[in-house]
């Protein structure tokens, strides 16, 4: 019996590989901006425009490589708004969404500059 879960693991690792696992951009997008979730505030800007504004910037970044730099997701506030510009820096700004409560996320933890 060992030996045929030892299989399964076989056909099904590389599967889990390729589908990917955690949080992607959309659902990142989502939580920050979404009524249903966080529900933080564009100023004049419907929610569904900054979804799929959050959610471009997002996946193009996703396609460049590059490094975080001085990027920092946690920093709080206006000024603090980045663009994110890598894959690396989205993947920091994913972290930070993931991490946050809705509270923090409204406070100005995660923001982006759309």
């Amino acid at each position: 019996m060992s030996r045929a879960w030892a299989m399964v693991a076989l056909c099904v690792a590389p599967l889990a590989l390729t589908t990917g696992c955690g949080t992607n951009c959309n659902e990142s997008c989502i939580r920050v901006y979404d009524a249903n979730e966080c529900d933080v505030q564009s100023p004049g800007v419907p929610t569904s425009e900054t979804i799929d504004r959050c959610t471009n910037q997002c996946r193009s970044a996703l396609s460049q490589v590059g490094p975080v730099g001085d990027y920092s997701p946690f920093a709080v506030g206006g000024a603090s708004q980045q663009r994110i510009t890598n894959e690396r820096q989205a993947a920091a700004w994913m972290d930070c969404v993931s991490s946050r409560s809705c509270e923090q996320l409204n406070a100005g933890q995660c923001n982006l500059e759309l």
